[in-house]
């Protein structure tokens, strides 16, 4: 099993982003993976997640594909999503 470390959470300025996290993933023989803009997201009601990078390809005028950039099992990125929203939670970031 992996675990989950919060290396920074930083306030975001783009629209329904609350903030963007830097985590680091690290396995049983310490070697770490680090993910950079992890976005908790915020919809009208008041629901937070979280969401991994992902970029987008053009299919021509207006219209764009979504892919993501980084893929987890459920189990971890269930246990990502509860540290992320956790250490959220503690450092009361706010958007500016």
């Amino acid at each position: 099993m992996m675990k989950v470390q919060v290396k920074s959470i930083k306030p975001s300025h783009r629209q329904n982003v609350l903030a963007a996290a830097t985590i680091e993933l690290i396995d049983s023989e310490g070697a770490t993976v680090t993910v950079a803009d992890v976005r908790i997201i915020e919809n009208k009601l008041g629901q937070r997640w979280v969401a991994l990078p992902s970029f987008c390809v053009s299919r021509g005028g207006r219209d764009f594909k979504y892919f993501p950039t980084v893929e987890l099992s459920p189990s971890l990125m269930r246990e990502l999503s509860d540290r992320v929203l956790a250490a959220f939670a503690e450092e009361g970031t706010t958007r500016p």
